[in-house]
């Protein structure tokens, strides 16, 4: 008896601590989500998410204080990622490209001002470089976070010097929240197959059936809260039905996640639900099967 959830009621839910899909608001938190990559930013003190203005340049996580706007602020913060690749392996790597960018695009000046890490939770550091030298006199830091397959990134940038001194303190804040959803490697859709016949045969034996209540009973809500905001915000037109599969460890975290096919809604999903914690049980490891479909 797989789990499957076949229509879910999406209408009066609220995920607090997530992004939210519509306008801006104070102390928000962003996530940026893609086939490789998943991670959460939350706004500083007096700071806004915004993920609408920005969405034409390509950006749809940006942050700035609040009573301003993305035309008018005078700092500006917004997360982006690098896929790793035979040039880009490290944040080092990346940190020279932007450097060989800028330098051809007309910034001959453009340099390093300052560098220094910062540790994150989950033993993961973030590694800080400040630049300045641009053909238009901005001023900048960028936080680097290197995971498996991304290098991602906070930019914070600023017209003048006093206002990089200013804000630079909220722009440390905001980086210090950085935790990712992490993702798992691709796979076909024979092994997809496999590891849904693996999860059926787990949930068709009497202890299976008893922990997936469990499960539902505690998670039934945050999966209806998930699959509402992740469809809020990739759109209506990309809310297609979509597999899911998680690996549960004995202490109730999840440690693998895949969903087939890929797509933004599923990729959402998957990288959310990576975060929610299970009740503990006693298997090796659990493998958890969903049917997602909103209708």
């Amino acid at each position: 008896m797989s789990l499957r959830i076949i229509s879910l009621i999406l209408m009066l839910l609220v995920f607090p601590g997530y992004y939210t899909s519509a306008g801006s608001a104070e102390q928000d938190t962003g996530m940026l989500f893609g086939s490789d990559h998943a991670f959460f930013i939350t706004a500083a003190k007096g700071w806004v998410l915004d993920n609408k203005s920005g969405v034409k340049q390509g950006l749809h996580m940006i942050f700035y204080p609040a009573g301003y706007t993305w035309s008018n602020s005078p700092v500006i913060a917004y997360g982006q990622k690098v896929s790793k690749d035979s040039k880009t392996r490290s944040v080092r790597d990346q940190v020279d490209a932007t450097l060989e960018m800028f330098h051809s695009k007309g910034s001959p000046k453009y340099k390093i001002v300052r560098e220094r890490s910062m540790p994150l939770p989950h033993g993961k550091k973030a590694y800080i470089y400040h630049y300045a030298g641009d053909q238009w006199g901005n001023h900048e830091a960028v936080a680097y976070v290197e995971e498996k397959n991304t290098i991602n990134f906070l930019v914070f940038n600023a017209r003048k010097q006093s206002d990089f001194d200013k804000y630079l303190p909220a722009f440390e804040q905001m980086i210090a929240t950085y935790r990712s959803a992490g993702t798992s490697e691709p796979v076909d859709d024979k092994t997809f197959r496999e590891l849904v016949k693996e999860a059926k045969r787990q949930s068709e034996t009497p202890k299976g059936i008893e922990y997936e209540e469990l499960v539902m009973r505690r998670a039934g809500e945050a999966v209806a809260a998930i699959m509402r905001s992740c469809s809020s915000f990739v759109g209506n037109d990309n809310v297609k039905p979509f597999e899911a599969v998680f690996r549960i460890k004995p202490d109730g975290s999840i440690v693998q996640a895949y969903v087939n096919p890929e797509a933004a809604l599923s990729t959402c999903f998957q990288g959310l639900f990576q975060l929610t914690i299970h009740p503990p049980h006693k298997f090796e490891s659990y493998l958890l099967h969903m049917n997602m479909k909103i209708e």
